[in-house]
């Protein structure tokens, strides 16, 4: 039989999960700003495990947050 599997099109390619934690400076190339100094968060939808139902949607389910933190110069990573 040449059955095709059918891939989860929210679990492949860019949507795919990030398995791991991450913490660590950036380089920054050039010069940022003086004044800008913050926080960006991005939050999103990444299954710790494989998700049992096969109509598995990103709206549901686990996630994980990204924050970017930009000042003095700098730029750092954590997730």
């Amino acid at each position: 039989m040449s059955e095709k599997i059918r891939s989860n099109p929210y679990l492949t390619g860019n949507f795919a999960p990030v398995r791991s934690e991450d913490d660590f400076d950036l380089e920054v190339v050039g010069d940022l700003p003086a004044g800008l100094d913050g926080v960006l968060y991005r939050t999103g939808p990444n299954p710790q495990f494989q998700p049992l139902d096969p109509n598995y949607h990103w709206f549901t389910g686990d996630g994980m947050v990204h924050a970017f933190r930009v000042g003095g110069g700098k730029v750092a990573y954590r997730n």
